[in-house]
């Protein structure tokens, strides 16, 4: 730990954050150079009351004003002449301050030099200040202060650091000095280090100064930009200061290769806890001084440290794991994982293991459980019957039975038997979950008798009701709708019946297949009735309902009154809605996405995501004319960018290649970017497929010419190019393809 300098105590201070930084700071030399000139000599406390007396403001400053004094009367002479009376004291001070600062902001607005706006600044507060005695509620006259001088005082900052030979720094010091510095000078000065802080990483040590010094200075004085003080046309986000400070911190510890505490960097902060990286990232975009190397090397330093800190074995891996929905993403999760318990000579526990597997099924990667499942038996570690029941699970499920040969189907049934065998002898106490995987399996198999008999058996366990919501999935999957209707009115008669969100999406799903919308609102009522928040596949399927039901009869949908009668439906955000636009698109319900749209462009007419969709939808399935359109729009008011080429170009190639190859060319030709991996991508696939080797020849010509920093999987690709045609020598070399041998380099 390295010594810090010894802020200065001011005993009484509610809330103070920075005392401990007295003991010890991380960061080397961040504030160990600093000497803070904050203090009794260096400004003036807002609240104090016992002033030096100070030379009144001159006349051509004050003009006529009334306020103008003589002498002070003795204390007793001056309540006899105020009668005692603190509220007409109080209201001729307001008019005072309403006098001086309407000169001081007509003098601001004129073209005066520096010397003239300093003084003018520094007379007024001074004026005030001495004329503030026979009030006697100073927290009052200190926030009429505040609130008077803080627009004063940004916008003579911001007049008077355009003037030239005059930084910012020198202003900051004038208004500390002066006691009206506020939080906004402050972090305006960070802002404009952290812009030259890629070139000069020393500025990440004055944000701290800066930081620090604040910190000391709002103990004695009025430092908030109150509500309604910011002059017309200026910009400020109040919590920009605290986002400025941590990313130093973090970046000081990058550059210098200082260690980092969590309990440090809490101290730059206003609430004892860190922003998130997100909120950092955002206060840097909106500050204009965010760089984006800078910010990933930010982001992968507390990664790292996060990291640290993580028990491979703890509950932390399974909160993690559910945020996690791609399995690529989850697989280096897991792989990252071990490495942990490697570096640290532990192993996986049981219940880690299971863990991975459960999130490994509920993404339908049945595969990976059972490997997991043979790392945990090898490894000498007795299954829970939680892990036997992710087992269980993933051997006969709704996803994969369907497709299966009867003869399969029979082998699946014995392999899950043989399994349930093995649990009873390896000793292990069924529980409801298993008779749910039990009876799931069978029901899956068309077993419904073999399902019920177990469910008989096995009563003493409870029929969970995840056993029974299994039960009528598996009777809805294989298309016995009445009595997965019958069997859903007889349960929810009995007492504690719940049932999940997939239940029901299952009876959506079937009754949207039929066309049956009665039945699909009367889901709709069922939830509302009970309470339940829709999911977006819910939303999807009853929008998509209502939307046909509506254009059905003639009538214009009122989509977003629809969706707003939902449960939950106040937190509905552009997320929400680029799902259900999503999932109406990919079951190519292009007409009710198209009323979803035309609500959506109103309330969202620039968002990324819901006008990329609505691209893909006109281009692949809709009007290619009105994709063209959209794009234009895209490329012109939300981002010109290879994503959004690329999107016109993989849906335009099964349907128009020549106009695909235009948006190809119209990509080539952009000076910020070039056709990336998956542009090329895209383009080979669909050229490979139709056999079109002169198409593939010049594509592979402008891969040649334009070379990539990273190929990924395009030499996969070239296996299957390089019978139509040559693979340049360049392109080879650089995918590390043997043209010869057609594999890549290990």
């Amino acid at each position: 730990m390295i010594p810090c300098r010894r802020v200065v105590s001011r005993a009484g201070v509610k809330g103070l954050i920075l005392p401990a930084l007295s003991q010890r700071v991380i960061v080397p030399h961040v504030i160990t150079r600093y000497q803070s000139t904050v203090g009794a000599a260096s400004g003036v406390p807002i609240d104090n009351t016992a002033n030096e007396p100070r030379q009144p403001i001159e006349n051509k400053a004050l003009k006529d004003s009334k306020s103008a004094r003589g002498p002070k009367a003795p204390k007793r002479q001056r309540q006899e002449r105020n009668g005692g009376n603190g509220g007409a004291n109080m209201q001729a001070f307001n008019q005072k301050v309403k006098d001086v600062t309407q000169q001081i902001e007509e003098t601001l607005n004129t073209d005066v030099e520096y010397g003239e706006l300093k003084s003018i600044l520094e007379e007024g507060i001074t004026f005030l200040r001495d004329s503030t005695e026979a009030i006697g509620n100073t927290t009052r006259v200190s926030i009429e202060l505040h609130r008077a001088f803080t627009p004063l005082t940004i916008t003579f900052y911001n007049k008077a650091k355009n003037i030239a030979d005059i930084n910012s720094e020198e202003l900051l010091e004038f208004l500390i000095s002066i006691g009206l510095a506020n939080q906004y000078h402050f972090t305006d000065i960070a802002q404009q280090l952290l812009k030259e802080a890629t070139t000069k990483p020393e500025n990440y040590q004055k944000v701290l100064q800066y930081w620090v010094r604040f910190r000391e200075y709002e103990t004695t004085h009025r430092s908030f930009v109150l509500d309604g003080t910011l002059p017309e046309g200026v910009e400020y986000v109040q919590f920009q200061f605290p986002s400025f400070a941590y990313y130093s911190y973090v970046m000081i510890c990058v550059h210098q290769n200082a260690p980092y505490s969590a309990q440090d960097a809490m101290r730059f902060s206003f609430n004892d806890s860190v922003p998130h990286p997100t909120r950092v990232k955002l206060n840097l975009v909106g500050g204009k001084c965010f760089d984006n190397t800078e910010f990933k090397r930010f982001t992968d330093f507390i990664r790292q440290e996060e990291q640290k800190n993580i028990d491979p074995n703890g509950p932390q891996v399974n909160s993690d794991l559910f945020r996690l929905n791609d399995v690529h993403k989850i697989d280096d999760y897991y792989l990252k994982t071990v490495e942990m318990l490697k570096e640290r000579n532990e192993k996986f526990t049981e219940r880690t293991l299971t863990r991975f597997m459960n999130r490994y099924y509920s993404i339908g990667k049945y595969d990976r459980v059972f490997a997991l499942f043979e790392k945990l038996v090898s490894s000498g570690i007795k299954p829970s019957i939680t892990a036997w029941n992710a087992v269980l699970r993933s051997i006969i499920t709704r996803d994969t039975f369907r497709d299966k040969s009867s003869e399969e189907k029979v082998v699946l049934l014995k392999k899950f038997e043989r399994m349930v065998a093995t649990i009873k002898a390896s000793g292990a106490k069924f529980d409801a979950d298993t008779l749910g995987a039990i009876v799931n399996a069978y029901c899956v198999a068309g077993q419904f008798e073999r399902a019920k008999e177990c469910m008989n058996e096995y009563k003493d366990l409870g029929v969970s009701n995840v056993a029974k919501e299994e039960y009528m999935r598996a009777l809805i999957f294989n298309g016995q709708i009445p009595e997965a209707e019958e069997r859903f009115q007889e349960y929810m008669k009995q007492e504690d019946s719940t049932f999940s969100r997939d239940l029901l999406n299952d009876f959506l799903a079937h009754y949207s297949k039929q066309k049956n919308y009665r039945a699909m609102f009367g889901i709709k009522e069922f939830m509302d009735r009970h309470n339940l928040e829709p999911n977006t596949k819910t939303l999807t399927l009853i929008t998509q309902a209502y939307i046909h039901t509506n254009v059905q009869m003639g009538k214009t949908p009122d989509i977003m009154a629809f969706l707003n009668s939902f449960k939950g439906s106040t937190r509905f955000n552009e997320n929400t809605y680029t799902v259900i636009l999503t999932g109406l698109i990919k079951s190519a319900n292009i007409e009710a996405a198209r009323e979803l749209y035309k609500v959506l462009k109103k309330k969202y007419p620039n968002s990324p995501w819901i006008q990329s969709n609505m691209i893909t939808m006109e281009m692949s399935l809709g009007d290619i004319a009105t994709g063209e359109r959209l794009f234009a729009h895209y490329i012109k008011n939300i981002k010109n960018d290879a994503f959004i080429w690329n999107t016109a170009i993989k849906n335009l190639l099964d349907r128009d290649e020549n106009l695909a190859m235009e948006y190809y060319n119209g990509l080539k030709n952009q000076e910020r970017f070039k056709p990336n991996m998956h542009t090329y991508q895209f383009v080979f696939e669909h050229f490979v497929r139709k056999g079109n080797a002169k198409r593939l020849a010049e594509v592979l010509d402008d891969l040649a010419n334009n070379p990539l920093k990273e190929y990924g999987t395009l030499s996969k690709i070239f296996y299957r190019i390089s019978p139509l045609t040559e693979i340049p020598k360049a392109v080879a070399e650089r995918a590390k393809f043997d043209v010869n041998k057609r594999k890549t380099f290990v």
